[in-house]
């Protein structure tokens, strides 16, 4: 066996006996993991998950209070968590939920609010590679085991990069309802960093207008996570967001109505038929709530980010048809 070999050998052994012996490396950890177990410490009852629909606001607002922080105001004998980061979808929600319940703070949590972005069934989301936090899931199912002793050599080694990649995030197959309009690459590309009717009418298809079907793994996902809470003992309270519906009609017709309302009942029913309830928010503001146009600088189209009045609205619908009022 050549020399090299045999020391590169004992090298990797000698690295991983030390990191045998220093302690987990929980710096390396990502924030919002850290995030929960201090809120968990300090007796959290309510988390609410999200991604940037529940944390943005825009300078025309006159609060720039967060859905959670709206929540907090208006239950201030809760103490209300908030875990949430752009882009979080249904499966790293259900790698949460398997790690909360195997806590012994789990019997301290009431209810668990889980918003369902109907865009990450989309490929845009759904398929994107910085989407699909790896390092999140595997650390949430690693966490307090021996295995976080490796936690440094594993990042060294890349295993926690995304199982996609580019490539196949750009092949992925675009649909218009059931018919494939074009590959992600068509949609996803520098020509969409300007804005025309054409590429709002194509944005709002490849986001929106895909049919979601009964085995979305992200429906799954979003099911599987419910279920580990609900047989906890802890209250999922789902709801789905609020849609800038009038503008996918003002570009599309009639026909983007009718698709989103067959999606969230594709949705609705699959939850209903593993005794979920979810709350249906989706066509329930107009588009003076939503803050897209005004999101920053640059090119934007269509998004869920709504403005304080908005968020108000939400917060409002959870308290009246949820039993986060009772004690």
């Amino acid at each position: 066996m050549p020399k090299f070999i045999i020391q590169l050998g004992l090298f990797v052994v000698l690295v991983l006996g030390l990191q045998m012996c220093i302690p987990s490396a929980n710096t390396d950890m990502p924030d919002e993991i850290k995030l929960l177990d201090e809120f968990l410490k300090r007796g959290a009852d309510v988390i609410y998950f999200g991604d940037s629909t529940i944390n943005w606001d825009v300078p025309s607002d006159k609060s720039d209070y967060n859905s959670p922080q709206l929540l907090q105001h208006f239950l201030p004998d809760r103490k209300v968590a908030r875990i949430s980061h752009s882009s979080y979808q249904s499966d790293i929600y259900e790698s949460y939920a398997k790690y909360i319940v195997q806590t012994d703070k789990a019997r301290q949590i009431k209810a668990v609010i889980i918003p369902v972005n109907m865009r990450m069934f989309s490929p845009q989301w759904d398929r994107q590679p910085g989407w699909q936090f790896e390092k999140e899931k595997i650390t949430l199912r690693i966490k307090d085991t021996l295995a976080m002793k490796f936690y440094k050599p594993l990042e060294v080694f890349k295993f926690f990069e995304p199982r996609l990649n580019r490539f196949d995030y750009e092949n992925t197959d675009v649909r218009d309802t059931d018919q494939v309009m074009g590959k992600v690459r068509d949609f996803d590309n520098p020509s969409y960093r300007n804005f025309s009717e054409e590429n709002l009418k194509n944005i709002i298809r490849f986001h929106y207008m895909g049919a979601v079907p009964p085995d979305h793994r992200r429906l799954k996902a979003l099911i599987n996570a419910a279920r580990i809470f609900q047989l906890a003992g802890i209250e999922p309270i789902l709801y789905i967001t609020p849609l800038d519906w009038e503008t996918m009609t003002k570009v599309l017709g009639k026909r983007a109505i009718q698709q989103l309302i067959s999606n969230t009942t594709v949705v609705t029913k699959a939850l209903a038929e593993n005794n979920l309830a979810v709350l249906d928010l989706s066509l329930s503001l107009h588009h003076s709530e939503f803050s897209w146009e005004e999101d920053g600088h640059g090119t934007y189209f269509p998004n869920e980010h709504l403005r304080i009045k908005g968020r108000i609205f939400v917060i409002a619908k959870l308290l009246k048809h949820t039993t986060l009022n009772e004690k």
